[in-house]
C-alpha cells in the first residue's frame, strides 16, 4: 500500500465524521458533543499509526482549542461547538498544522461571508455555520500542508 493510500485509509475517520458534523452545523446549527470527541479519540488512538506524537497532537488541542475560545470570549461570535471542534481537529493536525487550518477557515469563511454580503443574502447580523470551514481547512492540511503552506503562507513559493 502507498504511503499516500495509508494516510487517506488512516484519516477514513476525519473524513466521514468531518462531513457528518458539517452537515449538522450547516442544517441544525449544532456540532454534537459525541461526535467530536469521537472526532478526538479517533485522532488520537491513530496518531501512532500516522507518526504523530501525542505531544505534537496535544500542542494542537490547545491551540485549536485555546485560539477559538480566546475567540469565543472576546467576541462572543463562535459558538461552543465550534471550539470543541476545533480542539478536536488539532489533535488530527498538531501545532503547526492547526495553526494553518485556523488561518484556512478564516479566509474560507470571510470570502463566504463576503460573498453572503455582497449577493445580498444576508446582512451584518447574520449567522454562518463555521464548523464546514473548520473541517474543509482540516482535510486540505491533513492531504496536504506542505502545500497549502506554501500557498497560503508563502504566497506560491
Amino acid at each position: 500500500m502507498s504511503a499516500a493510500l495509508r494516510e487517506l485509509a488512516l484519516g477514513a475517520p476525519l473524513a466521514l465524521l468531518g462531513i457528518w458534523l458539517s452537515a449538522m452545523d450547516i442544517r441544525q446549527g449544532i456540532l454534537p458533543n459525541r461526535l467530536v470527541l469521537a472526532l478526538g479519540c479517533s485522532a488520537v488512538l491513530l496518531a501512532p499509526l500516522r507518526g504523530m506524537g501525542l505531544w505534537d497532537a496535544g500542542c494542537g488541542f490547545l491551540v485549536g482549542g485555546g485560539l477559538l475560545w480566546l475567540l469565543r470570549a472576546v467576541s462572543g461570535g463562535m459558538g461552543g461547538g465550534d471550539v470543541k471542534l476545533g480542539a478536536a481537529l488539532g489533535l488530527w493536525l498538531g501545532g503547526e498544522g492547526t495553526l494553518l487550518m485556523l488561518f484556512l477557515a478564516f479566509l474560507f469563511g470571510g470570502i463566504a461571508a463576503a460573498g453572503i454580503l455582497l449577493l445580498h443574502r444576508g446582512g451584518w447580523k447574520s449567522s454562518l455555520a463555521f464548523g464546514p470551514f473548520l473541517f474543509v481547512s482540516a482535510w486540505l492540511v491533513y492531504l496536504d500542508a506542505p502545500t497549502m503552506e506554501a500557498w497560503f503562507l508563502w504566497g506560491g513559493g
